[in-house]
């Protein structure tokens, strides 16, 4: 009988884990809210982690507002299983991955024209991690882009854009301050073919 309880117990955590929704970040983000429609915030400072889009055809503005991220050792902005996706205006501080297809539980996902745009990012690791390397990062015919990080500022970085096995994609007009050792990077492309930075 102890079996059976501790059986229909897990099963019932795992349907009701699954069913959890998390909420929608609005006009002021919280930690771990989804963007699945056009989103501006309020002006202002906020200290949040983990904020995941969760549709396609998507634009987070963060109208100059300050994301200083809670646990810089993971993501901030989670772009993995999106298409079209805009994220400009948007002023991040003390980052591990300001905005990555990478998450935590589900690993890496695949990501389809990224637009990055208009923000300053200060003192992270990575300010744009964009991985395609799982295979599905397929050359977009010219003259589409896949990913465009257009008319950024990142300072004290030790990597400022990497694109892995992402083609076709535009790094340009961004301004680089990175400092430190020297394994670090601006713009780092692995696998990439047909950028233009």
């Amino acid at each position: 009988m102890g079996w059976s309880f501790a059986l229909v117990f897990v099963a019932f955590f795992f349907f009701a884990v699954d069913d959890v929704v998390a909420l929608e970040c609005g006009l002021v983000p919280t930690d771990h809210c989804t963007i699945s429609l056009d989103t501006t915030f309020l002006p202002g400072t906020y200290a949040v982690e983990n904020l995941t889009f969760a549709a396609n055809s998507t634009t987070l503005n963060c109208n100059g507002a300050r994301l200083i991220d809670k646990n810089p050792g993971l993501w901030l902005l989670n772009v993995g299983g999106t298409k079209d996706v805009v994220i400009k205006n948007c002023n991040i501080t003390n980052y591990g991955f300001a905005i990555s297809n990478y998450h935590s539980l589900l690993g890496t996902r695949p990501v389809e024209h990224v637009i990055v745009r208009d923000n300053y990012f200060e003192n992270g690791h990575t300010a744009v991690r964009i991985d395609g390397s799982f295979g599905l990062d397929q050359v977009v015919p010219a003259p589409e882009r896949n990913h465009e990080i257009i008319n950024n500022t990142l300072v004290n970085s030790n990597k400022g854009v990497m694109l892995l096995y992402s083609n076709n994609s535009r790094v340009t007009d961004n301004t680089l301050e990175i400092t430190g050792g020297p394994n670090y990077e601006g713009i780092y492309l692995a696998g990439s073919s047909h950028a233009v930075v």
